[in-house]
């Protein structure tokens, strides 16, 4: 078996040092910052065999999970003004 080079604290300190830095470059902070101030997020609890079949759909629509949601919403608001 080969030697580790680096304990798994070093190693997990590696990780973080890169994950801070990639967050630097990419303006990840920023980003965080516009969704929390623009975004409010709103959580559901269904089924887990529920959550996998709308996953897979959604996977095989080629769609994000939270568009269906949000088209959803949005006319659920239209049709109760």
């Amino acid at each position: 078996m080969a030697k580790r080079r680096f304990t798994e604290e070093e190693a997990r300190e590696r990780k973080n040092a890169r994950q801070r830095e990639y967050a630097k470059r990419t303006g990840y902070k920023a980003n965080n910052d516009y969704n929390k101030r623009t975004y409010t997020q709103i959580s559901i609890r269904v089924k887990k065999e529920v959550a996998e079949q709308y996953k897979a759909k959604c996977d095989e629509l080629g769609i994000t999970y939270g568009a269906i949601l949000q088209e959803a919403i949005e006319n659920f608001l239209v049709n109760n003004k």
